[in-house]
């Protein structure tokens, strides 16, 4: 195959961006979301179809958009396949919950003793060694809506 003035400097970018052992190639050049990136005729690449398109040419379109979508859902790698698992997963509330900063007794007293300019969330977000919102959440029962407050 005969390359092109520019397929071959753009061959050696990519040659100069990578590195190690064997056929496993480390890319030591900039990334986006994950993925090696090349600047070439002002556009940004990412280097693995850049690489591929070099080795063996275009890359081939399978299908529409559509049917892309649709094989992706199939196979369960589309976000409608990982919100299904989160929805579907059991909630744990209150305690129960290993990322509940305060217990549920913690969370009565607290609407116990917030009074509005008198006792403010931060302060008591200070005492209990927690965020503001974390405090605010619990007093309005955004959070801990099945605990409730000490007077009944």
């Amino acid at each position: 195959m005969r390359r092109t003035a520019a397929a071959s400097s753009l061959a050696g970018l990519l040659a100069r961006t990578v590195s190690g052992p064997g056929s496993c190639l480390l890319w030591q050049g900039s990334r986006a979301r994950g993925y090696g990136n090349v600047r070439f005729r002002s556009q940004t690449c990412y280097a693995h179809r850049v690489a591929y398109q070099l080795a063996l040419g275009p890359i081939p379109v399978l299908g529409t958009a559509a049917e892309n979508a649709q094989d992706m859902e199939r196979k369960g790698r589309g976000t409608r396949s990982i919100l299904s698992l989160t929805q579907s997963a059991p909630r744990l509330h209150g305690e129960a919950n290993p990322q509940a900063k305060l217990t549920a007794e913690q969370v009565r007293a607290i609407r116990e003793r917030y009074v509005p300019r008198l006792v403010s969330m931060k302060s008591l977000a200070d005492e209990y060694g927690v965020n503001a919102t974390t405090i605010f959440y619990a007093v309005h029962q955004v959070t801990w809506s099945s605990t409730g407050r000490l007077d009944g």
